[in-house]
């Protein structure tokens, strides 16, 4: 039995056909990467997960998390006492009976270090020490194998400041699925999309980036519906919002044909090694030219002392409206 985009199913409304629920799987597969890493580091370690979210609905997501990585820790500390031959000799029937998923707990998350971050939030991260983006609202858009995860910010202060992000179940899987709907789930191929027919091609790109077009203006409206309220001309955030920057990361950046300007971020750049210019994480600089592919992970490594995703409010967007220009008086309405 093959399984796909257990994660994205967890942590999303992604459609599930399998007969385990993909929380089971998500738990397995954290406690496999547990045992790993403490057959190495012990109990010394804290742990920063991304996760597919949008603002909307983080902190519910987040602790679903928690949740999951408090699972797991019980089945690799308490259920297999560390042993990780009996757990992968364990049949998934009775795995199941063995997994008791653990309520959210603040005071186990905090014991055991548990930081948990939107994966665009995370992918914004990885350019949170640069100073080469402009002033102004932007995007980054991270392809990744089955989401696309969307920070829509601006620069305070030389430093980028979530503004709003999202997250959609459509991304290179989701093109390919379409481009080849014949074909079979084939792990050991290595798919590029260079590869499929440029008509089969088009057609699942085209789908795609109507997806991305929908979940961009709705961050779009969003940030309308704020500016309604400092009473501005409606013109004044159009202008500002003309030929934004628009930045694409993860696995699709690689692929020009996925690198399109979407609505009004038509200044397209990508993610490439001179963006990582003097960072010190060692450990990553001999897979600096996988930048566009890893700059969610890249993100996750840099330390955080919690993960209260701050972000800007909609005062800190339009204060340099103030003192610019006259605010519309509207005309209150008299009833006799």
């Amino acid at each position: 039995m093959i399984y796909r985009y257990f994660k994205q199913s967890t942590f999303s409304d992604y459609e599930w056909k399998c007969t385990i629920p993909a929380s089971y799987l998500t738990v397995w597969f954290l406690s496999y990467v547990l045992f790993q890493i403490e057959d190495v580091y012990g109990n010394d370690f804290a742990i920063q997960m991304g996760i597919p979210t949008g603002s909307d609905n983080f902190e519910e997501k987040k602790e679903k998390a928690v949740s999951s990585l408090l699972t797991a820790f019980h089945l690799v500390e308490d259920v297999f006492k560390n042993d990780l031959e009996r757990f992968l000799a364990t049949p998934y029937e009775e795995l199941i009976k063995l997994t008791t998923f653990l309520p959210f707990s603040s005071s186990e998350k905090m014991l055991y270090s548990l930081l948990i971050f939107p994966e665009a939030y995370a992918a914004l991260k990885s350019l949170t020490h640069q100073r080469r983006i402009e002033q102004g609202m932007n995007l980054m858009v991270d392809i990744g194998g089955g989401t696309t995860d969307i920070s829509f910010f601006l620069v305070v202060d030389g430093k980028p400041m979530i503004y709003d992000y999202s997250s959609i179940p459509y991304a290179i899987n989701y093109i390919i699925e379409l481009s080849q709907p014949n074909r079979l789930d084939r792990f050991d191929d290595n798919i590029n999309l260079d590869d499929i027919e440029k008509d089969s091609l088009a057609k699942g790109t085209e789908q795609y980036f109507s997806h991305l077009a929908k979940a961009i203006e709705c961050l779009v409206q969003k940030l309308r519906k704020s500016f309604r309220l400092t009473e501005y001309p409606m013109n004044r955030l159009t202008d500002a919002l003309k030929n934004r920057l628009l930045i694409y990361s993860g696995g699709g950046a690689i692929y020009s044909d996925l690198r399109k300007p979407v609505g009004y971020f038509t200044d397209v750049k990508y993610i490439n090694p001179r963006v990582w210019d003097g960072m010190t994480i060692e450990d990553v600089q001999k897979y600096v030219s996988l930048c566009p592919i890893i700059s969610t992970a890249v993100g996750l490594a840099i330390s955080e002392e919690n993960d209260n995703v701050q972000m800007s409010t909609t005062e800190e967007i339009f204060k340099h409206l103030e003192g610019t220009y006259q605010k519309v008086e509207r005309t209150r309405q008299v009833w006799i």
